[in-house]
């Protein structure tokens, strides 16, 4: 039915404005506290480091779905139906569940690993599994819905809602 096509967009509308409103109150609630001593990992290398690891998945979504480049780069907000953006849909979760497997293994991922980033907490040290997890679940909404990208493209030190909430920063390592 026509409805069937459209359920994911109220979904994901939902789960976006729960997102910045999650960060929002994290950040109100996090004691004022001195810039971290971890040196950021610039936005340009972080987004080098993140084509490099959505590179191989959005190749098996395109393989997996018979699909042709642009519906890759359809995400579901996008689309009014789900369907045509499973390719895309399948690079992003595809994303969070291998990045936090691969943060969870050594702190950063293939594409961290090449640019010269790593995860940490903001004091420097190690990020925990928990962290990572909450980080790479984030992570993957932003890639679904890339409007929840701007708060990372706007600040200073590209922190945006994975690592506001999961006390994280991709720093340089």
């Amino acid at each position: 039915s026509g409805a069937s096509r459209w359920f994911h967009l109220p979904l994901l509308g939902v789960l976006s404005l729960g997102a910045l409103m999650l960060a929002g109150i994290v950040r109100m609630a996090r004691p004022m506290q001195p810039e971290s001593a971890v040196v950021p990992l610039a936005i340009g290398r972080r987004l080098v480091a993140l084509a490099i690891d959505v590179a191989p998945l959005g190749a098996a979504g395109l393989l997996a779905f018979d699909a042709d480049l642009p519906s890759l780069l359809r995400a579901p907000l996008l689309s009014t139906d789900l369907r045509e953006s499973l390719p895309f849909v399948t690079m992003a979760v595809g994303a969070g569940v291998f990045g936090f497997a691969e943060e969870a293994a050594g702190g950063r991922s293939r594409g961290k690993r090449l640019m010269g980033g790593v995860v940490l907490r903001r004091d420097g040290e190690r990020a925990s599994r928990w962290r990572q997890l909450v980080r790479n679940l984030l992570k993957t909404l932003v890639l679904l819905a890339p409007v929840l990208a701007l708060p990372t493209l706007r600040g200073r030190r590209g922190e945006g809602i994975p690592e506001t909430v999961s006390g994280t920063t991709v720093g340089v390592g």
